[in-house]
C-alpha cells in the first residue's frame, strides 16, 4: 500500500472516529435525541452515497495504475462521432426531464425538485462540454482514451450527491429525493456504459 493510500485511510478512520464521539456526547449524552434523529435522517443518504463515491474513487485509482503501469492509460478507447456527441447531450436532457417526472407522477412536486433537475443538467453539461468539446467548437475527431472513461464514471458517481444538493440546502430530503438521486447515477452510468461500448 503505498504512502498517500494509507495517509487516506487514516484520515477516514480519524474522521469516523470523531463523527461517533461527536454523536455519542453532542446527542446521547446532551439529550437530544430528536434533533439527533432528524439531521441523520438528512445526512444519511449523503453518508451513504459518500461511502459508494470513496468505494469507487478506490477502486478506480487501482485501475488507473494498472493501466499506467502497462502504458495503457493515453490508448484512445473511442473517437466520438458528431451524432453520439449529440445524443449524449440529448440524454442528459431526458434525464433532467425523469427527475422533474418522478414528483409530478407522486404529485409532490415542488421548487426543489426543479433545482434538483437544473443542477443535474447544469453539471454535466459542464462535463459533456469537458470532455466532447475543444474551446471553440465540437471536436468528434478526439480520442478519449481509458484514464478519461476511468474519470467520467468516477464523476458519475458523484451525481447522487449533486442532485440531493439543493435538498441539503433546504433541509429536506425524503424518498423521492433519494429515487431521483439513484435515478440520475444508474440512468447516465448506463448510457455511458452503452456509449463507450458502441464506440469501442
Amino acid at each position: 500500500m503505498k504512502s498517500s493510500e494509507m495517509i487516506f485511510d487514516f484520515l477516514e478512520t480519524l474522521f469516523l472516529i470523531f463523527l461517533i464521539s461527536f454523536v455519542v456526547f453532542y446527542f446521547i449524552a446532551g439529550d437530544r435525541l430528536e434533533l439527533a434523529g432528524h439531521i441523520l435522517k438528512i445526512i444519511f443518504p449523503f453518508a451513504v452515497f459518500g461511502i459508494v463515491f470513496l468505494s469507487k474513487i478506490k477502486f478506480n485509482q487501482r485501475e488507473l495504475r494498472r493501466l499506467n503501469r502497462e502504458g495503457a492509460a493515453g490508448k484512445a478507447v473511442i473517437y466520438p462521432t458528431k451524432v453520439l456527441i449529440k445524443w449524449d447531450l440529448r440524454v442528459i436532457i431526458i434525464i433532467s426531464f425523469i427527475i422533474l417526472l418522478i414528483p409530478f407522477v407522486n404529485k409532490t412536486f415542488s421548487i426543489i425538485d426543479a433545482l434538483q433537475a437544473f443542477v443535474f443538467g447544469g453539471v454535466m453539461y459542464a462535463w459533456h462540454q469537458h470532455l466532447f468539446f475543444t474551446k471553440d467548437s465540437p471536436n468528434p475527431d478526439k480520442a478519449i482514451t481509458r484514464a478519461q472513461v476511468n474519470k467520467d464514471e468516477i464523476f458519475i458517481f458523484l451525481l447522487p450527491i449533486i442532485v440531493l444538493i439543493p435538498s441539503l440546502l433546504a433541509r429536506r430530503v425524503n424518498e423521492l429525493d433519494i429515487i431521483q438521486a439513484i435515478a440520475a447515477l444508474a440512468l447516465m452510468f448506463a448510457w455511458r456504459k452503452y456509449f463507450y461500448y458502441k464506440l469501442s
